[in-house]
């Protein structure tokens, strides 16, 4: 949509100017990733921005969100890179209110990486903050499957339907729009697995 354009147009601008400054990198290349304006580019400029700025949290909340969700070609460099930058997002950012979120893209990051036992410990933080995200329960769900816990699975689908009636199959393709199609393609069987509705 437009503001979205508008957004990617921004980032770009800032860019452009061959600015130094690690935040406005980081904030760049994050709007260039997760509007699929180009993606390429946006981890590129959050990679500049870990370069100059080693101690930001938020520099290191947008560079992790950017290697997990802009991981187009299960490239393994970038999964590794996204758990180290992930968990130094968490030490450095403590009080950090949207903390739940860091955690699931610390979930999903994990999940991606083979290693289920982190990547449910990590999905459950982010609920113990934020109970009634919808993503992190489609994110719990989907861990529960890989795990072979249908029935936890299936718990977790309740809970699912009670924050959102109208939840579907379809409906999580349309607003989980992220380049890795690993991650969202297993979400997508996560769902499907407790009997998410496909409309």
């Amino acid at each position: 949509n437009d503001d979205i354009e508008s957004g990617a147009a921004l980032a770009r601008k800032v860019i452009e100017t061959k600015t130094e400054d690690p935040m406005c990198l980081a904030l760049s290349g994050f709007v260039l990733v997760m509007s699929q304006a180009d993606v390429q580019l946006g981890i590129l400029t959050v990679r500049r921005a870990l370069q100059r700025q080693t101690s930001n949290g938020l520099v290191h909340v947008c560079a992790s969100a950017a290697f997990v969700f802009g991981n187009e070609n299960e490239n393994e460099t970038l999964r590794a890179d996204s758990i180290k930058t992930i968990e130094k997002a968490i030490s450095l950012s403590p009080k950090d209110p949207m903390r739940f979120a860091l955690y699931l893209v610390g979930a999903l990051a994990y999940m991606e990486a083979g290693d289920l036992d982190k990547a449910l410990e990590y999905a459950d933080k982010s609920l113990g903050l934020n109970p009634g995200w919808d993503t992190s329960l489609q994110a719990m769900i989907t861990i529960q499957v890989e795990s072979g816990n249908i029935e936890g699975a299936t718990e977790y689908y309740k809970s699912l339907f009670a924050v959102d009636k109208d939840s579907s199959v379809s409906k999580f393709e349309k607003n989980f729009n992220i380049s890795n199609q690993f991650i969202k393609s297993k979400m997508i069987e996560g769902l499907k697995a407790v009997g998410v509705p496909n409309y």
